[in-house]
């Protein structure tokens, strides 16, 4: 009896102590596994919140229901701010139709949306460019639950491909430009050669019709004296007055030829006594009044910047006695910093400048296109302002000593 009493205490003992040992090797283990899992979760919590990209969740309806720290960062709200709220709130006010048809398209596939959303910034300082895929999540049975989704910031990249595609468009305008330039130059070139040509022949003809015929009496006149068959002083005297007076016309002839040529005031004078010449003569041809404004300073310039800028004062005055219709033109020189300015105002019909084109039946606009050449030979700029009822202005600066590509004439 004392021997089954004795094996049942000491079963008892050893029962107790397995089943301590038991129960302490559980609790350490369960503890273990406790910390593995808290471990897990802080890890799980590192990469969600601090992945670069955003990574959320939100309702088949566009509640958000979680969302990690880059979208706080990124957009400006807190946390709490974003919280159950629709993602309609953070969207572009434009773009809300946009996140509606998102959502149907949610209800009604089971694979990936991908596309770009516009995000504004709680600031309103910026609109962010986000690339977003969405996923449906699903319980065991296939029943949607939520949208679970990751999104990427690629506004920088948005920007530099808009810059890329306005810089393409820009160089395009440029070239369209450019070719419409050389296609007018190309038209200039052949134009002015032409008129060249006929100005060639209309100073020939002046001088074969006009010099030729008062060389032809003064000949005449020349070979009566020389042939000694007048006696009569009277008769001689009035061939000796009118072979003198041929003689005047003739170097008037010659010497309007040669001012069409070149001004010999402008060499002699300066530029604007040469243009005052050329305005009075202009005003006593066709009774329009011309003001020219100015002072010695602009002289400084070089002889082609002169016959430049001269000649732009001559073709302006000759489109207003064509087309114009003015009754006052204003012509002031003047020197500002490093450039010598020409401006041209007159009080005519004025005209619409993007009108301007090169073709046979729009000879008229030529005349500006050269202009516009003979200043871009000098390296200068030249500016056309008009509109229909209010007449034109035309402003040329030049650069003082600036490199004439070619001879201006």
């Amino acid at each position: 009896m004392i021997d089954f009493w004795w094996t049942f205490a000491v079963g008892t003992i050893v029962f107790l102590v397995l089943s301590g040992t038991i129960v302490i090797i559980f609790f350490f283990h369960q503890r273990e596994k406790f910390k593995l899992l808290l471990e897990s979760e802080r890890k799980y919590g590192d990469l969600f919140n601090n992945v670069s990209d955003i990574i959320y969740v939100h309702s088949l309806s566009g509640e958000i229901l979680e969302i990690n720290k880059t979208a706080t960062l990124l957009i400006g709200y807190s946390r709490n701010e974003i919280m159950n709220q629709n993602i309609t709130s953070f969207v572009k006010a434009t773009r809300n139709g946009e996140i509606d048809l998102y959502l149907e398209k949610l209800k009604n596939v089971s694979r990936e949306v991908t596309g770009t959303v516009l995000i504004k910034t709680k600031d309103r300082s910026k609109i962010l460019f986000l690339e977003f895929r969405s996923s449906i999540v699903t319980d065991e049975d296939g029943n949607k639950l939520a949208v679970r989704g990751v999104a990427r910031d690629v506004t920088e990249q948005k920007q530099f491909e808009y810059s890329l595609v306005k810089n393409a468009q820009r160089i395009q305008r440029l070239l369209d430009d450019a070719i419409i330039m050389q296609n007018n130059l190309d038209h200039v070139s052949r134009e002015l050669i032409r008129v060249h040509e006929e100005e060639c022949g209309r100073i020939s003809r002046e001088l074969h019709d006009e010099v030729g015929q008062m060389l032809t009496s003064l000949t005449l006149n020349l070979k009566l004296l020389e042939n000694n068959h007048i006696s009569d002083p009277g008769k001689i005297r009035k061939i000796v007055n009118d072979t003198k007076a041929l003689t005047d016309q003739i170097f008037s002839s010659i010497r309007s030829c040669l001012r069409e040529l070149r001004p010999a005031a402008l060499d002699s004078l300066g530029l604007i006594p040469a243009a005052r010449q050329l305005a009075n003569q202009f005003s006593e041809r066709t009774g329009v009044q011309v003001s020219i404004l100015g002072d010695d300073s602009i002289e400084c310039i070089d002889g082609e910047q002169k016959i430049v800028l001269y000649r732009i004062v001559q073709e302006s005055l000759t489109n207003v006695a064509k087309y114009a219709e003015a009754r006052m033109v204003t012509i002031m020189f003047d020197k500002h910093l490093n450039n010598v300015i020409l401006e041209i105002d007159d009080d005519g019909k004025g005209f619409n400048p993007e009108k301007i084109t090169v073709n046979q039946s729009e000879r008229k606009h030529l005349g500006i296109l050269g202009m516009q050449e003979r200043v871009r030979l000098i390296n200068g700029e030249f500016h056309l302002r008009s509109k229909e009822g209010e007449g034109t202005s035309i402003r040329v600066e030049i650069p003082l000593n600036s490199s004439v590509e070619t001879t201006a004439t």
